[in-house]
């Protein structure tokens, strides 16, 4: 499944992206949206992905977005791996009470370290999470085997390549047992580099399907 990423969107079109979308992820800390929107936007049938990401808001305004989008209908809520034990206990349990799957990320926007990556996904284990997202930079081939292999020993990884170079992680991703990948839409800014769109997602698992 496509899981088509939303940044810095309007309400109008983050509803015209749903409506066109297999599955979204909502990047709330740059949707500038009303407390009304995200109710409504949550309450969309198309399944989605609540994020905040740290940096623009603060941990208690990220908490409190995240857990409002849980209560009004997201399907997934993702919650970084270095956030505090309070944090992500407080949250998952909501999302535990509310049939939220939890998705626990990690993400390395300069280079792929494996022993970075296991670190993360130990910690990430410890909350038992639907889906761990690994999504790092990669400089080379073998930072991409690396990985890759990653579906070898984790049944619940979700391991992305970002840049150039990584865009074969991204397509390889659910013909080895991820959930989705993201996807950006077509005309509209990317959340991360190497990202293909809906569309060129959509020709290529086309023609690996014929």
């Amino acid at each position: 499944m496509n899981c088509t990423s939303i940044i810095n969107c309007s309400f109008s079109e983050c509803q015209e992206i749903m409506n066109n979308s297999q599955m979204v992820e909502l990047r709330l800390e740059t949707l500038q949206l009303t407390n009304s929107e995200i109710k409504t936007l949550c309450a969309h049938t198309t399944p989605k992905i609540a994020t905040c990401r740290p940096g623009k808001l603060s941990a208690d305004q990220c908490k409190s977005i995240l857990i409002d989008a849980i209560k009004n209908g997201a399907e997934y809520v993702d919650i970084e791996v270095e956030s505090t034990h309070i944090y992500k206990k407080e949250i998952i349990t909501i999302a535990n009470q509310m049939g939220c799957k939890v998705i626990i990320s990690f993400h390395n926007f300069a280079d792929t370290n494996h022993l970075e990556i296991l670190e993360a996904i130990a910690t990430a284990e410890e909350y038992s999470p639907e889906v761990i997202k690994i999504a790092t930079m990669v400089n080379n081939n073998k930072q991409v085997s690396l990985l890759l292999g990653l579906y070898n020993q984790f049944n619940n990884i979700l391991a992305i390549g970002m840049g150039e170079k990584g865009i074969i992680t991204r397509i390889a991703a659910t013909y080895l047992g991820a959930p989705f990948t993201f996807v950006a839409p077509q005309g509209k800014e990317k959340s991360a580099p190497g990202q293909l769109t809906n569309s060129q997602m959509e020709s290529i698992n086309t023609i690996i399907n014929q």
